[in-house]
């Protein structure tokens, strides 16, 4: 349904020449399908969408298309590609100035990095990236970061230290999904 009102969307958007909001709904039906599990239809998206914020000169969508194409890369265990993507935006990022896409951007060097068994430094990313989210309250990156965690600490055989993320990861998710619950609820 969501996808249906994106597409929709981008026929307006297109009939008024409107190029940042093409590229946004073309982001938006990526996540859409990422969520869905079809890795390779949003990467399609992902790239439709970076292909319009080069255009346009956006870099914000850009920063947000790079990592979401990262995301994709780690997923299908290319995770030099992923780093590779993730170190061309950090400058970017941080020039942004926002703090979420930088827990966001060390999460995703220090998964990437653990795929590529860098354990140590991945693990000084993915702390970094939580202590970030901690300090701002980024539920999602809190969580990932966790899980993230549990599974580095997994490869290391620290098998009780990976049990307590993985149990906080649960934990984490568990409290997303109540306070979603409390505000559909309030509606």
């Amino acid at each position: 349904m969501a996808i249906e009102r994106f597409k929709r969307s981008m026929k307006i958007e297109a009939s008024i020449d409107n190029e940042l909001g093409l590229a946004i709904n073309n982001h938006n039906i990526g996540y859409a399908k990422e969520a869905q599990g079809n890795i390779e239809e949003a990467l399609d998206y992902y790239q439709k969408s970076t292909d319009i914020n080069v255009k346009i000169k956006n870099t914000y969508g850009l920063i947000i298309c790079k990592s979401s194409i990262a995301t994709i890369f780690i997923k299908q265990n290319k995770p030099k590609e992923a780093i590779q993507l993730i170190n061309e935006n950090f400058e970017d990022i941080k020039n942004l100035g926002n703090k979420e896409f930088l827990a966001y951007h060390y999460i995703n060097l220090g998964w990437a990095q653990s795929k590529l068994n860098q354990l140590n430094i991945a693990e000084k990313n993915l702390e970094k990236g939580l202590e970030i989210s901690k300090t701002y309250n980024f539920a999602t990156s809190i969580s990932d970061a966790y899980n993230n965690l549990a599974e580095l600490n997994e490869k290391k055989q620290d098998y009780k230290k990976a049990l307590t993320y993985y149990k906080l990861s649960e934990e984490f998710d568990e409290k997303i999904t109540n306070e979603i619950c409390q505000k559909e609820k309030r509606r």
